[in-house]
């Protein structure tokens, strides 16, 4: 990601006929990354305000969807004998 913010910005300055300085040693120390690894920086540096354990961990893609799965089908296996959800259900076709 650092190589691809160097380049974006090389192309700027290229392109652009103003005077735009860039310090590539400032780029070098700046905290590039994805909004996920900013996420899970700002959640390990403040778990307790979050309501985490200090010792989580990010589960990888496949792990997570496979979760995620079985929550949405303990939560529609609850939900379907809630008779107060009928209602919900009717509006919704089976795929």
């Amino acid at each position: 990601m650092r190589i691809r913010t160097r380049a974006a910005i090389a192309h700027l300055t290229r392109d652009n006929d103003s005077a735009f300085f860039i310090s590539y040693s400032d780029l070098d120390s700046a905290r590039i990354g994805t909004i996920h690894s900013l996420c899970a920086e700002i959640l390990r540096a403040y778990p307790s305000e979050a309501g985490l354990d200090p010792a989580f961990e990010v589960l990888e893609g496949g792990l997570a969807a496979a979760l995620q799965a079985q929550a949405i089908d303990s939560a529609l296996a609850w939900a379907v004998t809630d008779d107060s959800l009928a209602a919900l259900f009717a509006s919704f076709k089976r795929k």
